[in-house]
């Protein structure tokens, strides 16, 4: 359960990112392992001790489910996956009836990006006490055991591969950037060196918006480096300091995050949820000047025509895109004001009341419907992470990733106290109880 008291940050972590009102997390990450992508020989077997699974949040927190359905189903080895999270249910492998939502198993690698991602926005990181803590240390394990000695996040010639790559850099910069951990910076640097040099001779592979989430996978790497710049900006109380991973001082991806920024202007027949939410994200540098940004007329049509196409949960799948509204909704944060207003009622609705609240955890409650863009490829995790991400803005970016102050009357919510990890521990057992 999250507290409602502020923690204040281990003084060995820089003191980069706050979530919520004077909340700080802390990401102190464990990766296990010596890279490569693992075989199943290597696969570790899942442990079975019993604790009680996160109790749901209140409040603002309807959202907080999620993190028992997610680590229900997570994989023996740490990650999550698309096509197959129905056979891992409370840390046991189950061979019996398959669950509906199943996804391509081309895209693990981009639901475990996404569910660290969401972990972190609900204050939970690999340190955290109580089962959450482990689950992210396991799933941060994987992620760096899926990156091949060449860069490479899974398989280079699987199509998806380009928006797996982005996505793994901007988990691992996300983290790396809360509190710096050899390895995570490590595993970015190689996998944006593997991406540029993909770049080189495959730049349809990293331009296309015809991929899986519909976003270019390069704006990734962008929103990556975005973040690396914002944290730079923030780690001292003046706004200097480095990026622990680097990635401010890249000028390739500086170049990336300019051209996203510019889809502000996209003209109509161009112009999706997820581009214009990424580019009103990226085009803000910073709490100064705030008030001149938002007035801007290119940045006030952006935000109104956000709104216009405001979530609406159709059980069709009609209209629904969870990446978009995800997108939608961090880009409609940043502009603020009426139109943010407007997106935000839209969205509370659209996405709370559609989470499975039947069943158990080991089944569908917390979990989201797989309909609408991605959901055939993706399958449930995708939806349930991607849409947590959402619900997650009112305290997951404000200081984190957009550098400005909250727009929402929502109260914020404080993190779970993190602890400093052994120097060499091995991975924490994971422990959960039956389901309900």
């Amino acid at each position: 359960m999250l507290s409602n008291s502020p923690e204040r940050p281990n003084p060995t972590c820089r003191s980069v990112a706050r979530f919520g009102a004077g909340a700080w997390v802390l990401l102190i990450a464990a990766c296990g392992g010596s890279g490569g992508t693992m075989s199943n020989s290597e696969v570790p077997a899942a442990r079975t001790d019993t604790m009680a699974v996160a109790a749901p949040a209140t409040d603002v927190a309807e959202v907080q489910p999620f993190v028992g359905w997610v680590a229900g189903h997570q994989s023996g080895d740490g990650r999550w996956e698309a096509a197959d999270w129905d056979r891992w249910r409370m840390g046991e492998h189950h061979a019996g009836e398959r669950l509906p939502g199943l996804g391509s198993p081309s895209l693990d690698v981009a639901v475990t990006s996404l569910a660290l991602m969401a972990y972190s926005g609900a204050g939970y990181t690999a340190e955290s006490e109580g089962v959450n803590g482990p689950v992210v240390a396991w799933g941060l394990h994987a992620l760096c055991m899926l990156q091949d000695e060449d860069g490479a996040f899974g398989d280079s010639r699987d199509a998806n591969w380009p928006v797996n790559q982005g996505l793994a850099i901007l988990a691992l910069t996300e983290q790396a950037e809360l509190c710096p951990e050899s390895r995570l910076v490590e595993a970015v640097r190689r996998g944006v060196e593997r991406a540029h040099r993909s770049r080189a001779v495959e730049i349809d592979r990293w331009t296309s918006d015809r991929v899986f989430g519909g976003l270019p996978p390069f704006a990734w790497l962008a929103l990556a480096s975005r973040l690396a710049v914002q944290s730079a900006r923030s780690a001292q109380p003046e706004g200097g300091g480095a990026s622990a991973t680097g990635l401010e001082s890249d000028t390739k991806l500086a170049g990336d995050r300019a051209e996203v920024a510019a889809w502000v202007s996209l003209p109509e027949a161009e112009r999706t949820l997820a581009k214009v939410g990424a580019a009103l994200t990226i085009g803000y540098s910073g709490r100064e000047g705030r008030k001149e940004w938002q007035d801007m007329p290119v940045v006030i049509a952006a935000a109104n025509w956000l709104a216009d196409r405001a979530p609406e949960w159709k059980s069709s799948g009609e209209g629904v895109d969870a990446m978009g509204w995800w997108l939608g909704t961090q880009g409609s944060f940043v502009a603020g004001r009426a139109p943010y207003q407007r997106w935000e009622r839209a969205m509370r609705t659209a996405i709370v009341e559609s989470q499975r609240k039947d069943g158990t955890y080991c089944d569908v409650k917390g979990s989201w419907d797989p309909v609408g863009a991605g959901a055939e490829e993706g399958g449930r995790v995708f939806m349930t992470v991607t849409l947590s991400l959402a619900m997650q803005i009112w305290y997951r970016y404000d200081k984190c990733f957009c550098g400005c102050e909250a727009t929402s009357v929502t109260q914020h919510l404080a993190a779970p106290k993190p602890k400093l990890p052994a120097e060499g521990r091995p991975l924490p057992s994971r422990r959960y109880r039956p389901c309900r």
